[in-house]
């Protein structure tokens, strides 16, 4: 018995021109369902690393300040003083430090720009980060108080200063408070 392989496959087992079509544009439409959900998992987890990065720098810094008023009774004003091993300049951010007087010092890491895209569906925006570390007097005693607080949306501006008020430092407007791990 033969059978009549017309309309299917040409004898050397090719598929013709309409068959090749129509695959070719069933995996293309697969395709482009399917990948942006694919790219947007992977690439998306490297991108959240990006206020990671400026949270554990703000940390860092906090810590450092905290370290350094035991060791000469008053903050550093530069990133020498501190040895921490933060660069000033990251791809993502700016770090900077300014000590207003021996009670108070803010740290801050401001974006150097305002979103980050590594293609059409890998868009994060960045956001600014700002650290406070202030002396305080509680019950004839001194103790230091921090802060970290990251802008509430995306901007290449320094981040505002938290307010130290009444020996307790609190988030400016335009800003939210966040914990430090």
């Amino acid at each position: 018995m033969s059978r009549d392989l017309r309309g299917t496959k040409n004898l050397h087992g090719v598929f013709n021109v309409w068959e090749w079509l129509l695959g070719t544009v069933s995996i293309g439409v697969l395709a482009v369902i399917i990948l942006p959900n694919f790219l947007y998992s992977i690439l998306g987890c490297k991108n959240q690393a990006i206020g990671v990065e400026a949270e554990e720098n703000i940390g860092v810094m906090n810590r450092a300040q905290q370290a350094y008023l035991i060791e000469f009774q008053h903050f550093a004003d530069s990133f020498p003083q501190l040895h921490m091993g933060i660069e000033t300049q990251t791809e993502n951010y700016n770090y900077s430090i300014r000590r207003v007087n021996s009670n108070l010092v803010f740290d801050y890491a401001t974006p150097r720009r305002d979103y980050v895209s590594r293609g059409p569906l890998d868009y994060r925006v960045v956001k600014g980060y700002v650290g406070a570390v202030a002396l305080a007097k509680q019950h004839d005693a001194k103790l230091t108080i921090t802060i970290a607080c990251v802008t509430n949306s995306p901007t290449t501006n320094q981040p505002p200063d938290p307010v130290f008020q009444n020996g307790e430092l609190t988030c400016a407007e335009g800003t939210r408070e966040i914990s430090l791990h």
